[in-house]
């Protein structure tokens, strides 16, 4: 039998799964909330005298519950964008250039922060202040570079065409953007040359600015245009280069995330530098020194891709991770993943709208629950102790077959068992934005994994030693991994079982899947405690 204490008992060891919901609820009810921001203060100091006040069990509870709901709510007041450019509108605006520009054509494509602007009218000489960002497409014949103030003629229109209502304009609503603009060169008033105006936005730049230059590195190997493209996604982040046909192929094929640097990248930085830098535990502070080190070389990696979002987000919550392993001794890794959504959510509410936020921590709680079930139950612990155990019989070469083939072995099944956890969390909800279910990467997956790997240590060692003798060899490495990866992918999406398409899965069908998922995943951990209790009975 399951008692409660049971359940308090295991919950009380995640205490910010606890603090979550009533934070994401806050943020949701914030919206249909007129209540300015003084008036939820107010409220919020009425609930934290009552949280004080009563220190009974359910009481506390409910105040605690409650002043975390009014912090969600008050956050989404305080930080929500002001939406003050007049969209459909014909407006003359200053605009600064935030980002690397990607030639489309006759488009070049970048972000843009609007500083101010006014209505494009003889009768409207009053220019108003803004912070919003904007997607904005420049004629490709007027020479503009990232820093750079440009002040034009432009109309601000919606994310997408159906008025901002779409997936995508909901994500990129959330990262900040008000809509898109096209600008030719005809509409462009004078341009000012680069200056920083703040320290963060001179740390940007320069991280923009290191991103085009390891950019110009990689197209200098001379690799074919298609694998190029692949080589800038990977280390960089630099997505300008993939041409149509390759990014289909890697969206059929189901590996669409090993294009876009996310958790995947990080994760892999992450597992290869705590494996490497294992040999500093035996030192003396080797486990702070190798602490400091794994967290400078992430979010040095994440300067080098140009410090978006996505990345900074991955970066904080694996540098958590990294950090409990060093302070705690009881490490709870659902515990780590809530904190880093809580402190996420409460810097920026608009996350939880975000399709890469979702879909990073679906990701990962369906990996921390199902992975070490899904090893236990496909008995391949067993098969990994039985090589272990005829290792520690054998010598000389016989030893080192044994032991490779336990680490061959852990590396396959563990990467089609995360691949198969990680698709538990995620089929839903990219059935709901892009209606595709992959049907082979998860086979395929160990072969990507082991590619990516090389890929990425190949890549950063040809990076720090192009213009030496060796850096040649290196870059002819580099390129074959390259190609063999472009190679498996093509291959893998010319099945017509590599993916069934299908209409998008309806809101209320999302509901219900993430339903069914929780459904069974209470209903394991149910059939676990009655196991053990009968065990000690």
């Amino acid at each position: 039998m399951l008692y409660p204490n049971d359940i308090y008992d295991k919950f009380s060891k995640i205490p910010f799964l606890k603090l979550l919901p009533p934070l994401i609820l806050g943020v949701i009810v914030a919206d249909s909330v007129n209540f300015n921001v003084l008036t939820l203060l107010a409220v919020y100091a009425l609930f934290l005298v009552g949280f004080i006040i009563f220190r009974r069990e359910t009481p506390h509870r409910i105040f605690s519950f409650l002043l975390i709901f009014f912090i969600g709510m008050t956050s989404v007041k305080v930080l929500a964008p002001e939406e003050d450019i007049p969209q459909n509108v014909r407006i003359i605006a200053e605009c600064k250039i935030t980002d690397n520009l990607v030639n489309k054509g006759k488009w070049q494509n970048t972000t843009a922060k609007v500083e101010a602007y006014r209505l494009a009218s003889l009768y409207d000489t009053v220019w108003q202040k803004s912070n919003e960002y904007i997607i904005l497409y420049i004629d490709s014949t007027y020479k503009v570079s990232i820093g750079d103030n440009v002040t034009c003629y432009l109309y601000v229109n919606p994310l997408d065409t159906v008025g901002g209502q779409s997936g995508y304009a909901r994500t990129m609503r959330s990262r900040g953007y008000l809509g898109r603009a096209y600008v030719s060169a005809g509409n462009i008033l004078y341009k000012t040359k680069y200056a920083p105006e703040t320290f963060w936005q001179e740390i940007i730049f320069a991280s923009k600015r290191v991103q085009r230059v390891l950019n110009r590195r990689i197209i200098e190997n001379k690799e074919e245009a298609r694998d190029s493209g692949v080589a800038m996604a990977l280390l960089t982040g630099d997505k300008q280069l993939l041409d149509s046909n390759i990014r289909e192929a890697y969206s059929k094929a189901g590996f669409s995330h090993v294009l876009a640097i996310s958790g995947l990248h990080l994760g892999i930085i992450f597992l290869f530098l705590n494996f490497f830098l294992s040999p500093l535990l035996f030192v003396r502070k080797g486990k702070i020194i190798r602490t400091i080190m794994i967290i400078i070389i992430l979010w040095t990696y994440c300067f080098i891709t140009g410090l978006s979002a996505s990345v900074m987000r991955s970066a904080f919550i694996l540098s958590l991770m990294q950090i409990s392993f060093l302070t705690t001794r009881n490490y709870n890794s659902y515990n780590a993943l809530f904190s880093s959504a809580f402190v996420l959510i409460l810097v920026n509410p608009y996350f939880i709208y975000d399709m890469s936020f979702q879909m990073s921590y679906l990701a990962i709680l369906t990996i921390l629950f199902f992975f070490p079930r899904l090893k236990r139950w496909s008995r391949a612990d067993k098969v990994e102790y039985w090589l272990l155990n005829r290792s520690k019989g054998e010598q000389g070469f016989k030893k080192f077959i044994f032991l490779g083939a336990r680490r061959g072995f852990q590396f396959v099944t563990g990467a089609i068992l995360v691949g198969i956890s990680a698709q538990i969390g995620v089929t839903p909800i990219a059935g709901y934005f892009f209606g595709i279910f992959p049907l082979l990467n998860i086979f395929i997956n160990p072969i990507i994994m082991v590619l990516m790997m090389q890929i990425m240590f190949m890549g950063f060692i040809y990076l720090t030693i192009f213009d030496t003798p060796a850096g040649t060899l290196v870059g002819e490495i580099f390129s074959t991994l390259i190609s063999a990866l472009n190679n498996v992918v093509e291959w893998t999406s010319s099945f017509r079982v590599a993916s069934i398409e299908y209409g998008n899965l309806s809101l209320i069908g999302l509901y219900i899947s993430y339903a069914v998922i929780i459904l069974i995943m209470i209903i394991i951990k149910w059939f676990e405690y009655r196991k053990i209790r009968l065990a000690h009975v």
